[in-house]
């Protein structure tokens, strides 16, 4: 019987043993201040220490804030330990295109495609760039497979409709044009896009861009 209560009383001994140093354990990381990944404080933690969202959420803060060389380098070294996740090499690809390095946001985009071929926003993205690189012909493939995958999708048809006006291509564009008023685009933002403005001295689409108009202040 002594015997049992000695063991009783050692058992007793380790569990508050073990109680006491969980309850100074849980005070002191109650106590650690939240980590912080925002481009104010001027510091980042290296990629390979952050995770996945928190890279993508500190490389959209430093595209937001313009600071394009520090997104870039973020993402640079970011894609190498993620190599398949595609919303970093849709970011990245839009760093590149936002300094104007249309070559690198091309291999971005094109990467990304190898990876997932039913990204709409990717082949959309790409047709930008390739638009700046002054070759229509691709500019215009990459924009047929983004519609393809995403035909309602306004911001695509309203690319679309710029690219044909580029290329003086008034029907296409027209078509996209009205077809993108139809998916939520505004007549405000048509007349922001300069290839697009000159289809607004057509009367049969002068029309269709008034009736949208007063529908949208009504």
């Amino acid at each position: 019987m002594k015997k049992e209560k000695k063991i009783l009383f050692i058992l007793l001994a380790v569990l508050l043993a073990v109680l006491s140093s969980t309850i100074v354990l849980a005070i002191k990381l109650d106590k650690s201040p939240d980590m912080q990944y925002s481009s104010d404080s001027g510091n980042t933690l290296p990629p390979r220490a952050m995770k996945s969202s928190e890279i993508l959420n500190t490389a959209a803060e430093l595209l937001n804030s313009n600071d394009l060389v520090q997104a870039e380098k973020l993402l640079t070294d970011a894609v190498k330990d993620h190599p398949a996740n595609a919303d970093m090499w849709l970011l990245l690809g839009t760093v590149y295109y936002r300094q104007e390095k249309y070559e690198p946001a091309e291999n971005a985009f094109r990467h990304l495609l190898r990876r997932k071929p039913d990204n709409a926003a990717a082949y959309n993205n790409l047709c930008e760039t390739l638009k700046k690189l002054k070759r229509y012909n691709e500019a215009k493939l990459a924009i047929g497979n983004a519609l393809k995958l995403a035909p309602h999708q306004g911001e695509i048809l309203l690319n679309a409709a710029s690219l044909y006006a580029l290329q003086h291509e008034d029907k296409q564009a027209l078509h996209f044009l009205q077809r993108a008023l139809d998916n939520g685009i505004t007549p405000e933002k048509i007349s922001d896009i300069k290839e697009l403005v000159h289809l607004l001295e057509r009367p049969d689409f002068m029309n269709y861009y008034q009736k949208h108009t007063r529908q949208k202040k009504e």
